[in-house]
């Protein structure tokens, strides 16, 4: 039986050697994740997120900031896809994360309109 993975490790083994390691020799993945395009955010840019766009000092899962969460996370997909025109399903991920955050808008816009302005202006999101 043929090894359908032999391939893929001989083409790509020079862009990531740092995975060939064998497993007892990481650590941790801190020693390959710099290396990776990870889609998700990362714990300290989420931090960053949370210090900039709380309401109050408590405050970890308010509309604002989530809507400031999903934005960045759009971004970040949005330039992915870029460079990969046939990711559908990360595509699809878009589209739905999009959705989101147009109902967060819509909730904090019928909820403080003077709120919702000043947060588009500071996302720098719509005209």
């Amino acid at each position: 039986m043929v090894n359908p993975f032999k391939s893929f490790r001989v083409r790509h083994s020079s862009i990531f050697p740092e995975l060939w390691k064998p497993y007892g020799m990481i650590k941790d993945l801190s020693e390959i994740t710099p290396t990776l395009n990870t889609m998700a955010l990362l714990q300290k840019r989420k931090q960053e997120l949370i210090s900039e766009y709380q309401v109050h000092e408590t405050d970890t899962g308010s509309a604002d900031l989530q809507v400031a969460m999903l934005t960045d996370r759009i971004t970040q997909l949005s330039t992915h896809l870029q460079t990969n025109k046939k990711d559908y399903s990360s595509r699809r991920g878009l589209l739905r994360m999009i959705g989101r955050r147009k109902r967060l808008l819509s909730y904090i816009q019928k909820q403080d309109a003077g709120r919702y302005r000043a947060l588009i202006t500071r996302l720098g999101i719509r005209g």
